[in-house]
């Protein structure tokens, strides 16, 4: 039988994870804003050859390119062959000349920061050619031997290598420190469209290191490099690296800095990539001194470990700024080198352990089965309660949907405004009983993320026919949410699919004490008691809990507070937990300030219980609900690419086979679209939107106004069939075609 981890245990475990760094042109440019010790500028790929003085090499060349970039530039010249042979070959040399000659200022720089802000667990990649890195590392050396290992992606002018052992070193030194062998130059690799990173032995070493290390990292910064064009291997390899690992090991987060007023919108497709395949949660930056680096030295992964898995908001007393010294960066330092050197815990964990926690939910259920609703509110309410959380996941941009059954709204109620499929009424707290997340006479705003699951959360008793009300509520441009996630417990599991379904799969909390605690909660927040008084007691006591808990903590030179403003949770009436049956409930102050109505669709349930055949459309425009009437014309339905599948889902040519039909008739082209017109016209609408109304071609869930449904739907359509024939031997199993029909929508008065 497997020991169970103590939180001490699972530290140590996470705490062994390194923390990645990935370097371009703008650390190196942020690094010597205002050129190196002797005023020699760094320079971006794009005007890289006249920021650095090059233009005369170039000067007897007629380009094609009118780039400024480096990367265009070099690539002409390489694809051009011998013609442009030595032109390039002097601008490699002058590149390798003015590289080597750059050197730190004497005032400590964000290089020598980045040093000392890790250990030997970590690991910094560069892809930059200059050698102010190896310099601060020099220079980090003579304050402590716990440093990170250097990988040059790209190769280094600074950096030699040995062919022999394989060993490498800085260049100035000579022979290699392992076996006395001379060191060779380090090969650099310029920026053409396909690089070799294999042939040469050093490099590509350098970047088996960089990918070891990403198998195993917690946390990946990417500083100034934003994948360019002209790197396609390198970006092919980076995002091989990420995707091979399994997402149990992957990094929890990554923290991406760019230039000042730096437009988020141009994040690197690249990176977008990376970022969506890993599961985890990213922040952009525009200065060093926002990131984990500045704001947590030396403890950047044992920060982010205590921030998310543990619930602690606190804020290093260590830390880097713009005004640093070498004597005060020392000075701040000097506690956390003691440490290391004497082996102590490099933070301590929460006081309060997995267990104890797990005991006062205990606690928290027994009395919930045995005490009244008021003492039990009024015990919990007033006593220390503790409860360990993870921390909030923002929310931006998202769409919501609520519903109604028409058979509940009051006659006084007034069908063009949003409050009446918003949240009940925070004076009419009678209406209000006790529900999963709110007391009883608590108001909460309730919703989910797509349509499908609304109708079954609000009513036990509903079914095919009944009027319904369904209405699309959507952030505001500027709002955002912190939400507190909830998963079913089954779903806190090493295999469960974070692309699928809300869960944790990281073993170390799946399998672990902490696992069992949130597995212990998220029953607490998902059961239904069977007992009527004493159902949703643990489930709203905790939501009201949860959405209390507020602090702040800092960023560099910044404070920020944070709180919960609404929980996320997996329906319990449909579904197993995945993402699109989620259902999410806010204070009414929350939906107030953050979102706004788009529309409200009147209709009536399908067979399925989940979608909703349209009658009306009414949309909220200054804050008032105008209503219209749609219609499809089917009469005037145009058909096309009409085409048979047989049961080897391959198509068939009508006019090139004999086809017929279950009665053994001919079918011809002709005859087939007036046997779709005859018997299928007026079903199709609804057959080809059953279950799909918000998600296919046909569909209402990007319409912001009345004018986006005045227009021609264009549908694919499939239709089953039974006893047709190929040429007398092979079954036909379906119809395919394409239809396209007029939509239009007129004033409506409710």
């Amino acid at each position: 039988m497997s020991k169970e981890l103590t939180e001490e245990e699972i530290f140590e475990i996470e705490n062994t994870r390194p923390h990645v760094v990935i370097l371009g042109a703008g650390a190196t440019i942020a690094t010597i804003p205002n050129g190196d010790k002797h005023g020699n500028p760094c320079s971006v790929m794009h005007g890289f050859v006249k920021n650095l003085g090059l233009e005369s090499i170039l000067a007897n060349v007629e380009l094609c390119t009118k780039s400024e970039n480096i990367e265009d530039i070099y690539s002409e010249l390489y694809e051009r062959g011998d013609e442009c042979k030595d032109v390039r070959e002097q601008l490699e040399d002058a590149i390798f000349e003015y590289f080597s000659k750059l050197q730190l200022p004497d005032d400590i720089t964000i290089y020598d920061k980045i040093v000392l802000a890790l250990t030997n667990k970590d690991i910094i990649a560069t892809f930059n050619w200059d050698p102010l890195l190896i310099q601060a590392y020099n220079r980090a050396r003579k304050l402590t031997d716990n440093l990170p290992m250097l990988t040059f992606l790209h190769g280094n002018v600074a950096a030699g290598y040995c062919d022999k052992c394989g060993n490498f070193g800085a260049l100035q030194r000579g022979k290699c420190d392992n076996c006395g062998n001379t060191y060779k130059r380090s090969p650099l690799l310029y920026p053409v469209k396909h690089k070799d990173y294999n042939s040469n032995p050093f490099i590509k070493q350098e970047w088996v290191n960089l990918t070891t290390q990403l198998s195993r990292a917690k946390l990946i910064t990417i500083f100034g490099y934003s994948a360019p064009k002209t790197d396609v291997e390198a970006a092919q390899m980076l995002k091989e690296a990420f995707e091979k690992y399994l997402s149990a090991q992957r990094f929890n987060h990554i923290d991406i800095i760019e230039r000042p007023n730096f437009d988020h919108d141009e994040l690197s497709n690249t990176w977008r990539e990376f970022i969506n395949d890993s599961n985890c949660y990213y922040e952009i930056h525009e200065s060093f001194y926002d990131s984990y680096l500045a704001n947590s030295p030396r403890r950047t992964v044992e920060c982010l470990y205590k921030r998310n898995m543990t619930g602690w908001w606190g804020d290093s007393k260590i830390k880097f700024n713009k005004e640093d010294t070498w004597d005060s960066v020392c000075e701040n330092l000097m506690p956390l080198w003691a440490e290391e050197k004497s082996g102590k815990k490099v933070l301590e964990v929460n006081p309060i352990t997995p267990q104890d926690l797990m005991n006062v939910l205990t606690k928290l259920d027994k009395d919930s089965k045995v005490m009244s609703p008021d003492d039990f509110y009024a015990k919990y309410e007033s006593g220390d309660f503790k409860c360990g959380f993870r921390t909030p996941v923002p929310l931006e941009g998202q769409d919501f949907y609520r519903s109604r059954m028409a058979k509940k709204i009051g006659a006084n109620e007034d069908l063009t405004s949003p409050a009446t499929f918003s949240y009940v009424p925070l004076d009419r707290p009678d209406l209000v009983s006790r529900g999963r997340m709110n007391k009883e006479g608590q108001s909460m705003f309730y919703a989910s993320l797509y349509p499908d699951t609304n109708f079954r959360e609000i009513c036990h008793d509903i079914k095919a026919g009944d009027e319904v009300y369904l209405a699309k509520w959507r952030m505001k441009s500027d709002a955002s949410i912190m939400v507190f996630p909830v998963y079913l417990p089954e779903n806190i599991d090493t295999n469960v699919d974070l692309s699928t379904y809300m869960g944790i799969n990281n073993p170390v909390f799946a399998e672990g004490a902490m696992g069992d605690y949130f597995r212990k909660l998220s029953d607490l927040f998902t059961r239904t008691e069977e007992d009527e008084n004493q159902r949703y007691l643990c489930s709203s006591f905790l939501a009201n809990y949860i959405l209390k808990q507020h602090g702040s903590v800092r960023f560099g030179n910044q404070e920020f507070d944070f709180k919960f403003e609404g929980i996320i949770y997996p329906s319990a009436r449909k579904g197993a937990g995945e993402i699109r049956f989620s259902n999410i409930v806010m204070p009414p102050e929350i939906a107030d300030s953050s979102l706004e109505l788009v529309y409200v669709i009147k209709g009536r349930l399908k067979d399925d219980l989940s979608s909703v055949s349209s009658e009306s459309i009414g949309f909220c425009t200054e804050n008032k609900v105008d209503w219209y009437g749609l219609k499809s014309f089917t009469e005037d339905m145009v058909f096309s690419n009409i085409i048979l599948v047989d049961n080897t889902d391959h198509y068939v040519e009508i006019d090139n086979h004999l086809c017929t039909d279950s009665d053994g008739k001919p079918i011809s082209t002709s005859r087939l679209q007036a046997f779709i017109q005859a018997r299928l016209s007026e079903s199709i609408l609804e057959s080809v939107t059953e279950n799909e109304l918000f998600r296919n071609s046909f569909s209402y869930s990007k319409i912001q106004s009345k004018d986006d449904l005045n227009k021609s739907l264009h549908l694919i359509c499939f239709w089953p069939v039974e006893g047709w024939k190929v040429d007398n031997t092979i079954d036909i199993k379906l119809i395919q075609f394409e239809i396209e029909v007029k939509q239009e929508c007129s004033a409506y008065n409710e």
